[in-house]
């Protein structure tokens, strides 16, 4: 099986629990979650279906991308998702020469393209409608970054 590093996102069902995670062989792991041979979060909620991935070059980075997704709140996760996927569909069911799946996966080349020039930045990804705010001190001592909803952003 071809490694290729990518961090996904399953759900329960539209709106459902969202599970993130990140992995270099994708096909054998979400196959496994769909299974339920994963013991944990996703066997007990019965969170199975793919409704977004992204490819990376690096496992750093991968990693790095996966904890910034888990820190966000639901609704950015949720508009993440809706970016590429608005209808929730179980993206490992998805097929056709010129339908959904061709789109989304001309989506996964750009963001892999995209991904080099944030890395190289040396920032995340921020969802549309929100401006990333400097990263500041938790009360743990942990460096967070900060979201922030843009004026008039819904």
């Amino acid at each position: 099986m071809e490694a290729q590093l990518c961090v996904y996102i399953l759900a329960s069902r539209r709106n459902g629990t969202l599970y993130t995670g990140v992995t270099r062989y994708p096909v054998e792991r979400i196959w496994q979650h769909k299974e339920g041979l994963v013991p944990g979060f996703t066997k007990k909620y019965a969170v199975r279906l793919l409704v977004y991935i992204e490819l990376h070059d690096t496992m750093p980075g991968a990693i790095k991308r996966e904890r910034q997704i888990k820190e966000w709140r639901r609704a950015w996760k949720v508009e993440l998702i809706e970016s590429i996927n608005p209808e929730w569909r179980d993206l490992t069911t998805i097929s056709g020469d010129n339908g959904p799946l061709l789109r989304y996966w001309r989506h996964l080349v750009l963001l892999k393209g995209a991904s080099r020039g944030v890395r190289e930045a040396g920032r995340g990804a921020v969802p549309a409608g929100l401006v990333r705010k400097p990263v500041t001190r938790a009360a743990s001592g942990s460096a967070r970054a900060h979201y922030e909803a843009l004026p008039g952003a819904g």
